[in-house]
């Protein structure tokens, strides 16, 4: 353990490791999004534009706890070497906040445990918090899309009607999609933020499995359930691509462990041992029935079926409205667009 002031010196050295990325004062405030009453979707903009509260604070919140990880880890190293334990602590502050998205909250977090079981939990409130900030995120960001594209109709409708000139009907809708183009970037800037949580917890959530040999067995059991089966021979590719370069021939019937999310066209990447590539979807089989894991009360288990499945799952999903909003919008805001 680190004593107070110690750790004081520590927590400064990864701020100075990380001005510009987060503040070090207490408090800090929220970011919260007013409403803009001359958008016809400025509640629902505020809505979504809310999980900037999460997203930004919360990232770099990460980054310092990783930066904070790195810098005890690099003033210890510097102490036990004979070397300066500040200079240590700095240089390992920038590795931490580097590294900040998996190794460095996983350390961060094993410093503030007091132990194993209060690391479990500590880890398994941060993947709660993230699998319910996504769900957040998605249902503001579906009410948001809806309401633009409601909007859009309603000019296109109002200008075939005759209710309203090309220029003013053109005006109308290039302000909408102005304003869609800039949510869809935030909402990307979201999605980025995920697959960074979804980096550390997935780290986190196989350092605490490897730890408990109970949870290992449960979790074996539930990658062989969930596993895919090839309908055919097929060979898995270093590309998903039919030039890919082929890594190995699979047979009919092997089972494969299919990457959440990864989903490249017409491909899936798929892991079998200590290989990994890409084989075709259309040759994949999912499992025909995946029983809940049973009931457990053990957080590292618990904190890896959401790490690995639930975060993943969500994650994708939340990308997959985002691109086929994104695809969409070309043509919503298009005034010469008609719809049936």
């Amino acid at each position: 353990m680190i004593g107070g002031r110690g750790a004081t010196r520590l927590l400064l050295s990864a701020c100075i490791a990380l001005s510009g990325i987060a503040g070090c004062a207490s408090g800090g405030g929220s970011i919260f999004s007013s409403v803009d009453s001359s958008d016809a979707c400025g509640k629902e903009h505020a809505a979504f534009a809310d999980s900037k509260s999460f997203y930004l604070e919360r990232t770099a919140e990460g980054a310092l706890l990783g930066a904070l990880g790195g810098a005890a880890l690099g003033a210890l190293t510097a102490k036990a070497t004979g070397k300066n334990v500040g200079a240590g602590a700095a240089i390992g502050a920038g590795v931490g906040g580097v590294a900040g998205g998996a190794t460095g909250y996983y350390t961060a977090r094993q410093q503030q445990a007091t132990d194993q079981a209060s690391l479990s939990t500590a880890v398994y409130g941060d993947v709660s918090k993230a699998s319910a900030e996504i769900d957040r995120a998605s249902t503001t960001f579906g009410l948001l899309r809806n309401c633009r594209f409601a909007a859009a109709d309603r000019v296109r409708g109002d200008f075939g009607q005759g209710r309203l000139p090309r220029d003013q009907a053109a005006a109308l809708l290039a302000d909408h999609k102005r304003r869609f183009d800039e949510e869809l970037k935030l909402a990307r800037d979201y999605g980025a933020k995920m697959a960074d949580q979804d980096q550390q917890f997935r780290f986190a959530a196989d350092s605490l499995v490897k730890q408990d040999p109970a949870a290992q067995q449960v979790m074996t059991q539930r990658a062989a359930q969930l596993a895919y089966t090839t309908t055919a021979p097929v060979k898995l590719r270093a590309e998903p691509s039919p030039s890919g370069a082929p890594i190995v021939s699979l047979p009919k019937g092997q089972r494969v462990q299919v990457a959440p999310g990864d989903e490249t066209n017409d491909w899936r990447q798929v892991s079998l041992k200590d290989q990994t590539g890409y084989v075709p979807a259309r040759y994949l089989a999912p499992p025909s029935k995946v029983t809940p894991p049973p009931a457990t009360d053990n957080k590292n288990v618990q904190v890896a079926v959401a790490a690995t499945e639930t975060i993943p799952e969500k994650r994708a999903a939340y990308g997959q409205a985002v691109d086929d909003a994104a695809k969409q919008s070309n043509l919503t805001f298009n005034l010469d667009h008609t719809t049936g």
